[in-house]
């Protein structure tokens, strides 16, 4: 008998996606501040603040995507 804890794929993307969105949502805001850090008071790494902003940005979508699997929005 082969017996697995999650019957299917949308039950095992639920119980992975409820733990990454608190996850995604605190990287996205830790990058958001350094970025704007970064470009507020270091004008020579410029590039490097709008790549943590960028990042941020991919965090949040993430986050998004995980809350539309949860809540089965599609």
């Amino acid at each position: 008998m082969n017996e697995t804890i999650f019957p299917n794929i949308i039950d095992f993307l639920k119980a992975t996606s409820s733990i990454s969105i608190p996850l995604n949502i605190g990287s996205g805001i830790i990058l958001l501040v350094i970025g704007f850090h970064i470009l507020t008071k270091k004008p020579a790494l410029k590039k490097w603040g709008w790549a943590s902003l960028i990042v941020s940005g991919l965090f949040f979508l993430s986050a998004i995507s995980n809350w539309i699997v949860i809540n089965n929005v599609l």
